[in-house]
């Protein structure tokens, strides 16, 4: 359980506001069985699992190989879309 002190100074939340950073641009990188999205240091922020063809993709209950593709590109704008692109 935890208590009402939770989180900590210094803890986890302080310290997510203050150094965790993901510096644009994103990028969307193919990778086997899928994207990956990563910010400009290769953090990676999100993982997109995806089958070649849409009958494996409906068994398997996972986007197709083109729905992965589109999906992480948009994440990988989200910065430039939130007025947060490149860096000067």
């Amino acid at each position: 359980m935890l208590d009402a002190s939770w989180p900590r100074e210094g803890g986890s939340a302080a310290m997510a506001e203050g150094s965790r950073r993901f510096p644009p641009p994103w990028r969307a990188d193919r990778i086997p069985g899928g994207y990956v999205v990563r910010d400009d240091n290769g953090q990676a922020i999100a993982y997109l699992y995806a089958r070649a063809n849409e009958a494996e993709a409906l068994q398997a209950k996972v986007l197709t190989a083109d729905e992965a593709r589109r999906i992480a590109v948009n994440i990988a704008r989200l910065p430039e879309l939130l007025g947060k692109g490149e860096r000067n």
